[in-house]
Parts: C-alpha cells; sequence; structure tokens
C-alpha cells in the first residue's frame, strides 16, 4: 500500500529491521517505541493546518482554494428514510487526503535529537535508537522523545492514545521503564505494526501461525457454506459410486 510515491509499508518495515538487526549485531540493547494517535485524520485542525500551510510558504490563491474546502463542510447521518441533524465539521480531512494530512504531520520529525530515529507512516509512528548512539544512552533519549511527542501532539490537538502505547524490546533484555506524561507505557514481546507482528527477537513465526489460522478459518467457512447451499445429490453425482457425504 503506497501512502507516499515510491514509499510502500513494506519500505517503511524492511528500513525499521535493517536498522534493528545492525543495532542488535553491534552488541547494542534495541528498543523500539510505538506511538498510537487515535482517529488522527479526524482530529485535524483546519485553523492549525492552514496556519502550518502558510509557514511551509503555500499563500495565495492554493492557499485560499484549500481553505473554501476545508470551511462549511457539514456531515448528517441516514437511517433508513431518518436524517440526523446536520453538523458542521471543524476538524479532519477527508480519508485519502494524503497531502494535507502530511503536511499536518510533517514537523514532527523536528522534535526528535539525532540520537534517535522515526518511521512515519501516516499516523503510524515508532520511533528507535540509531546505531551511532552508545549503550548507555538508548535509554535516555527513547524517554526523552515521547515526552516531546506529548508536548507536540497537545500543541496541534491530537490526542494519543496512551493505553495502546507500547514499548517492544529487540534482543538483550532489561532497560529503564518509559513513560509519556503520566503513563507507563506498557513494554510487549510482540507487536503488530503496519500489518505484520515483530516479535521481541525478530522471527516471524507468530506472524505466520496468525496468518495461516486465518486461511485455515475462511476456507472452513467456504466449505460450510458451499456444503450447506448445494444440493447433496449434485456433489454425490461428481464422486465414486463407493463414496458418501455424511
Amino acid at each position: 500500500m503506497d501512502f507516499v510515491k515510491r514509499r510502500c509499508t513494506a519500505t517503511n518495515l524492511l528500513e525499521s529491521l535493517s536498522d534493528w538487526t545492525l543495532n542488535i549485531e553491534n552488541g547494542h540493547r534495541q528498543a523500539v517505541a510505538y506511538i498510537d494517535f487515535p482517529k488522527a485524520f479526524n482530529s485535524v485542525c483546519h485553523n492549525k493546518l492552514l496556519a502550518k500551510m502558510r509557514r511551509y510558504g503555500i499563500c495565495g490563491p492554493l492557499l485560499e482554494w484549500i481553505g473554501d474546502f476545508l470551511t462549511g463542510r457539514t456531515q448528517q447521518t441516514r437511517v433508513g428514510t431518518a436524517l440526523s441533524d446536520i453538523n458542521v465539521i471543524i476538524s479532519g480531512v477527508i480519508q485519502g487526503s494524503c497531502l494535507l494530512f502530511l503536511l499536518y504531520f510533517s514537523d514532527l520529525v523536528d522534535v526528535f535529537s539525532d540520537g534517535v530515529i522515526v518511521k512515519l507512516y501516516a499516523d503510524d509512528v515508532k520511533l528507535y535508537s540509531s546505531c551511532m548512539i552508545s549503550v548507555n544512552d538508548i535509554d535516555f533519549e527513547l524517554q526523552m522523545n515521547p515526552d516531546k511527542i506529548c508536548k507536540w501532539a497537545n500543541d496541534w490537538q491530537l490526542p494519543i492514545s496512551y493505553t495502546k502505547c507500547n514499548v517492544l524490546k529487540i534482543g538483550k533484555p532489561g532497560g529503564a521503564q518509559y513513560r509519556m506524561d503520566s503513563w507507563s507505557v506498557a513494554p510487549v514481546k510482540n507487536v503488530v505494526g503496519l500489518g505484520v507482528t515483530i516479535d521481541s527477537k525478530l522471527k516471524f513465526s507468530t506472524h505466520i501461525n496468525g496468518v495461516a489460522a486465518k486461511a485455515h478459518k475462511r476456507a472452513n467457512l467456504i466449505i460450510r457454506w458451499t456444503l450447506s447451499n448445494f444440493d447433496k445429490s449434485v456433489l454425490t453425482s461428481y464422486l465414486p459410486t463407493n463414496w458418501c457425504l455424511v
């Protein structure tokens, strides 16, 4: 799936796995912090988005056109023939408005120090230490940057789901307990990122087993539905005479 031209989920995952593998091979302890922004597309503040665009040098008719596109939008909910009251939309961008969403999120990378790498894919955010810093600095760097994300999120009115944030520790055990504001970020043994389950040993058996289990479940549902909706006499006509369906 492409969100930016020539960049996809596979690019994001492969680059991250390469960095983590190099860190472990160099004897470093690797920790990855996953940050969850719930309903990020719906939380974009229109006024702050336009202010960011002015700061990037977007002005004139283009800025006015985008402002008109965002302003005065309304929504209703239909249930049967009944319609809800009309609500004016004061925040959020339309799903698929990749450019506007990227403009709102683009300065997130500027809050991080040189010792930490950030990987963004839409509203999927993960932080991890680079190979350039010492083992003693890893915990400090990763602890400081979630605090910076909290400040950035508060400034730009993007709520963070603290209960869904977690830290994956890869390789050597141990390390600091990470916090975001007053919340303790839970360490996990495996995490799902961009549709792929990654565990603390960088093995993919959990992901493969999960995919296989879903495939078997769907196959069984298809077989069950097929047998229940077809005439048995039609099915048995194609079977050897000594076979039977129970």
